[in-house]
């Protein structure tokens, strides 16, 4: 009976660790998108900036 118990714990556990493997899974997948984001956002950052310049040239020079 003690060794069916045990079975039945780590049969459990293995569960467990599945659903955290596809949970960390799942973050993984949303912290790659949010950086594929944060870069588009720095583009376009970066092209304002570059933008502004260009006109601050154009209406001193």
């Amino acid at each position: 009976m003690e060794l069916a118990g045990l079975v039945s714990k780590v049969y459990q556990l293995e569960k467990k660790v599945d659903q955290f493997d596809l949970r960390f899974d799942n973050v993984e997948q949303e912290l790659k998108e949010i950086r594929k984001e944060l870069a588009q956002v720095e583009k376009v950052k970066n092209s304002r900036i570059l933008i502004k310049r260009r006109s601050l040239k154009l209406k001193s020079g």
